[in-house]
C-alpha cells in the first residue's frame, strides 16, 4: 500500500512543480498608480476698505497674514488725473523716514498714474507681516519738471485677497481686521 501511495505522489508534486514553474518565470506588472487630485487653489477676501479726503501723501495698511499665498490688491480712487502709486512691502513700513528713504522691502511697486483701478499681485509669500502703501502724489516743483503729481484730495477704496491652495495649505483665507495708518512728516 506505501508503494501505491509512493508511485502516485510522486507523479503528482513533480508535475505540479513543473506546471507551476512558467507561473514563476513571468513577468509581473506593477499596479498602475492611481493619482491624488491637489485642491484648486482658492481665493478669498481678507478684507476691504475706504476712505476720504486723502490729501497728497502716504497711507499705510500693516497687513498680518497668518498663512502665506498670493496676495492681492485692488485700489480704485475718484478723479483719473491723480497719481497713485500702491506699494506692498514684506514687514512694517509704517513710518515717513522709512517711505521716503526708501528703505523698506517692496515686494511690488507700482509707480504710474494708470490703470485706473489698480490690481498688484505678489508673487507666492510666506506667513508674516505685510504693509499696503499708497501714495497720493503730490504736485510739486520737482513732480510738475516730471509730468507727476496733482493736488487732488481724493476718496480711495481698496479690496484685498488671498489665494491660498494645495496639498500643504489650508483651503480659506481668513478676513483680517485692516487699520490704514496716515503717514505724517
Amino acid at each position: 500500500m506505501m508503494r501505491f501511495g509512493r508511485g502516485i505522489l510522486l507523479p503528482v508534486v513533480v508535475a505540479g512543480s513543473v506546471l507551476g514553474l512558467p507561473a514563476c518565470n513571468k513577468s509581473s506588472t506593477t499596479p498602475t498608480p492611481v493619482a491624488t487630485p491637489t485642491p484648486p487653489a482658492v481665493r478669498g477676501v481678507l478684507g476691504s476698505l475706504s476712505f476720504d479726503r486723502f490729501e497728497t501723501g502716504y497711507v499705510a495698511v500693516p497687513l498680518p497674514l497668518s498663512q502665506g499665498g498670493i496676495l492681492d490688491v485692488t485700489v480704485d480712487w475718484t478723479f483719473p488725473d491723480s497719481w497713485i502709486f500702491v506699494y506692498i512691502a514684506r514687514g512694517t513700513c509704517t513710518t515717513y523716514a522709512q517711505l521716503t528713504g526708501k528703505t523698506c522691502s517692496y515686494i511690488v511697486s507700482s509707480e504710474t498714474q494708470f490703470p485706473k483701478p489698480r490690481v498688484v499681485v505678489t508673487p507666492p509669500i510666506p506667513a508674516g507681516t505685510y504693509t499696503l502703501v499708497i501714495y497720493n502724489v503730490p504736485s510739486t516743483q520737482a513732480n510738475r519738471k516730471l509730468g507727476i503729481g496733482t493736488e487732488n484730495v481724493e476718496s480711495v477704496s481698496f479690496l484685498i485677497g488671498l489665494t491660498v491652495g494645495g496639498a500643504a495649505t489650508p483651503q480659506t483665507a481668513a478676513p483680517i481686521t485692516l487699520k490704514p495708518v496716515v503717514i505724517q512728516r
